[in-house]
């Protein structure tokens, strides 16, 4: 994770801030996570205070995000495990913005052999068109779905897409 802002420019001024910062309250943040069970953390040791608008006058990911979701009705959100400290900000702000409950569900990461998040940010190498029937059902495995007949890739992704539904949807 991120380190916890000290609090070292909390006292400042708002013309003298450089940031605007949420600060944390010495509360816990629980929720039941579909893929990752009961989930809680103390606010100010998970994240400590929430950045809203950063030197540049922009609003911060975890406002933005929030706002978004409620302004959209989002009343669930899958993503990577890896987001579980960010779904610690958002539910923080959720409660203080008095936001509708949102249902999460962290997915495992998947890695490559030599133990590296397989993704953009990582630079992952991109799948080839020849291999993507097999990527697929092994991105299914990973999901924990069933493998499909190899299909074009759309209609493996209709099936896969009905097993997540059956899947999942007893668990919402």
């Amino acid at each position: 994770g991120q380190s916890i802002y000290p609090g070292t420019c909390r006292d400042r001024t708002e013309v003298e801030a450089r940031l605007v910062r949420l600060r944390a309250k010495d509360e816990q943040v629980e929720w039941v996570d579909v893929g990752l069970g009961p989930c809680k953390f103390r606010v100010k040791e998970a994240i400590g205070d929430v950045v809203l608008r950063n030197a540049h006058g922009l609003f911060s990911y975890h406002l933005a995000n929030v706002v978004d979701d409620m302004h959209m009705g989002v009343t669930h959100v899958v993503r990577g495990e890896d987001l579980k400290e960010a779904t610690v900000a958002h539910l923080y702000l959720q409660t203080e913005f008095q936001g509708p409950v949102i249902r999460y569900h962290h997915l495992g990461l998947a890695y490559d052999a030599q133990g590296f998040k397989l993704s953009k940010q990582t630079h992952a190498p991109a799948v080839l068109a020849e291999r993507r029937e097999d990527v697929l059902n092994q991105v299914f495995h990973h999901l924990g779905l069933p493998s499909v007949d190899v299909a074009a890739p759309e209609t493996m992704l209709q099936s896969a897409v009905a097993s997540w539904r059956s899947k999942i949807a007893p668990t919402l």
